[in-house]
């Protein structure tokens, strides 16, 4: 290969990662991940060692965008809580951790092993529909991305 060619070839690599780069940028701004002023609820997240202040209907927004369940279908990812693992059906998203353990003080002292715990989620406009499976207790749900904030008129405070 020729310095030409090799040069090309590593300037479209770059051009192709920084197209990346903005398009993930914009599809996180897009969805208001990074929107955390009061009284959005909103919670922190690590990742590679730094701490970012994300909104969590943001989040629900991203992880329930068109193509998103298809991006993640097979996925899975270690947390402290236990292995989760995406999987796509139609449009919906489902997420399962199994088992989970669930540290949290508010819960209990000690933390809480389930067998599997298991959400649905798939989305229509600001509607978000599906389900949430612990052990075998299934709840179905339906929510409202856009009341949120409306309904909370800063009066509202984030689940503890």
């Amino acid at each position: 290969m020729t310095r030409r060619r090799l040069a090309f070839v590593i300037v479209a690599i770059g051009l192709l990662l920084i197209g990346l780069g903005g398009a993930i940028g914009v599809m996180v701004l897009a969805n208001g991940v990074l929107a955390t002023a009061a009284p959005t609820w909103s919670t922190e997240i690590r990742w590679a060692g730094l701490s970012v202040r994300v909104s969590v209907p943001g989040l629900v927004r991203l992880a329930t965008a068109p193509g998103v369940a298809r991006l993640v279908d097979g996925y899975a990812l270690q947390t402290p809580a236990g292995r989760i693992a995406f999987r796509r059906d139609g449009a919906a998203l489902i997420a399962r951790c199994a088992p989970c353990r669930w540290q949290h003080d508010a819960l209990a002292s000690a933390p809480l092993v389930l067998t599997s715990v298991e959400l649905r989620a798939e989305r229509s406009g600001a509607l978000i529909t599906g389900w949430l499976s612990v052990d075998q207790l299934r709840v179905d749900y339906t929510a409202e991305l856009a009341a949120m904030a409306s309904a909370c008129a800063g009066n509202c405070r984030p689940p503890s």
